[in-house]
């Protein structure tokens, strides 16, 4: 597995770093994480029209926070435009191995944020390159699921 593999070019996504060494679980948990992200960021390039499969990517509090986010950009008639890169820096599973947390860098400064009329609204709270920590919890399937976010501020790390 590679950052490139994880890459979605038709998206406008784009892994630009992942850690080395990742065991088996490891693995899982940072391919089950990108895919929660990615199916985050096509509702929110799609103006939060279409939530389907969310639900087997996210729980909890987190799945509840992108319907929200996502009925909020609809009814407000915006959408993101790409691109977006992010940069993995750990996969930390617990010992236990239920839970797992990604840590991670998020680059949206060459995103913009659209009207309906495709006007740009972009504002610099939308311009911003943040570190976010992602908990990821087991489900019954085997596969992983985000549960929560923490973001970090502007500025306090870097995807280059």
């Amino acid at each position: 597995m590679t950052a490139e593999s994880l890459s979605d070019p038709d998206l406008g996504y784009t892994v630009v770093s992942i850690p080395k060494d990742l065991d088996a679980t490891q693995t899982k948990v940072l391919q089950d994480f990108i895919a929660y992200d990615k199916a985050t960021w096509r509702i929110w390039f799609g103006g939060g029209k279409d939530t389907t499969g969310i639900d087997k990517v996210a729980t909890g509090l987190t799945l509840q926070h992108v319907i929200d986010n996502a009925a909020k950009m609809k009814a407000d008639g915006q959408h993101a435009q790409p691109p977006v890169r992010v940069s993995v820096s750990d996969v930390y599973v617990d010992s236990g191995g239920a839970t797992a947390q990604v840590a991670l860098c998020v680059d949206q400064r060459k995103m913009l944020m659209l009207d309906g009329n495709g006007n740009d609204v972009t504002t610099q709270a939308h311009r911003i390159q943040v570190p976010l920590a992602t908990r990821m919890v087991r489900s019954g399937d085997n596969s992983w699921l985000a549960a929560e976010e923490q973001q970090g501020q502007d500025g306090e790390c870097s995807v280059d």
